[in-house]
């Protein structure tokens, strides 16, 4: 008696199913991850999503080259709807693709009081090349961490904010103004991983800024080893611990004010720690960023630690990151309007 093999059921037809099967392993983990994102995969949420998904997908694209297709092909119409979702980068660099910055109506919102321009830069103690770089983008308020010496800082103040701006210092963060600022007192030197001040813009506009420069990461990348991960994890505790410490802060003293927040976080965008301070502060690139936002290392930027956050009373207009000189950090730039 004669028999037919079914066609389908070759060796060369199950290789899609097995490695759909690794990669969708690979999507159902990041998955679970993302959503939850708990303390104990801090040493994985450290990279960017994008690097733990290229394996993954480059794992499944030998499947398109043996039938059927349609499960390769339909896994990747997954991870694609995934990476969109999750990533930080994506909607920036779409949106940056059809939006003009500084924005046609910049100059008008300056003139009547209602533009505010933010910059933060940790400059790594000795780049002021940068900021002159950027000078004639006329910042009102400027984060600065790991800041300049003193003479640096003479030389820059009147160019950054005007010959009338003023200049707060605490810790290694360094506050610059065009306007007046007065410092909170009260904040024990423990805390000064944090710098709050009360600040009236040259327009009138009165506001707290609040500089921040967040515990160092952990420079461990031995993720096969346990302890990395454990390492990891106590890290972004401490690190949760601070901004906790902060909204406590900012509940008892100013609560319900306007506020600008900026700085270095040590943390990568989209991390769980942010959830800290949401709903109350909005991340300004995650609602208004274009291009690519990353600011760390400057030469090959994979993560987002240099933010600016802010309350209710500003609406984002559009937020970039721009090459520094001889920083390992990036420029951030937000361009904020009065509600």
């Amino acid at each position: 008696m004669i028999s037919f093999r079914d066609s389908t059921d070759t060796p060369s037809s199950k290789i899609p199913l097995i490695l759909c099967g690794l990669s969708g392993l690979a999507l159902l983990i990041l998955g679970l991850v993302y959503s939850i994102r708990p303390l104990s995969a801090a040493a994985l949420l450290f990279f960017p999503l994008w690097l733990w998904a290229l394996p993954a997908l480059l794992v499944l694209l030998p499947g398109l080259f043996f039938r059927p297709r349609r499960w390769t092909l339909g896994l990747l119409a997954v991870w694609v709807l995934f990476l969109a979702f999750y990533m930080n980068e994506t909607s920036s660099v779409l949106r940056g693709l059809t939006t003009r910055w500084p924005a046609s109506q910049w100059a008008n919102l300056v003139e009547t009081g209602k533009g505010i321009r933010v910059f933060s830069f940790n400059c790594a103690n000795r780049d002021k090349a940068t900021l002159l770089q950027y000078e004639h983008l006329q910042p009102d308020i400027v984060f600065l961490q790991e800041a300049l010496l003193p003479r640096d800082l003479d030389e820059l103040k009147p160019r950054l904010v005007g010959t009338q701006g003023s200049l707060l210092r605490q810790g290694d963060s360094v506050i610059l103004v065009r306007g007046t600022i007065q410092a909170f007192d009260g904040i024990p030197p423990e805390q000064h991983f944090f710098a709050p001040a009360r600040v009236q813009l040259q327009s009138g506009y009165q506001c707290v800024v609040l500089g921040l420069h967040l515990k160092a990461p952990v420079a461990r990348y031995d993720l096969w080893s346990p302890s990395c991960w454990a390492e990891h994890a106590v890290d972004r505790e401490k690190q949760s611990q601070q901004l906790l410490q902060v909204m406590a802060w900012i509940t008892a003293t100013v609560p319900g004010q306007p506020l600008i927040m900026g700085g270095d976080f040590n943390a990568p965008a989209g991390d769980g720690l942010y959830t800290i301070l949401q709903p109350a502060f909005r991340d300004t690139f995650r609602h208004a960023g274009l291009g690519w936002g990353n600011t760390i290392l400057n030469q090959y930027p994979i993560a987002r630690f240099d933010q600016i956050w802010v309350s209710g009373d500003f609406k984002p207009l559009a937020t970039v990151a721009r090459k520094a000189v001889d920083s390992d950090h990036r420029l951030v730039i937000s361009d904020l309007v009065l509600r």
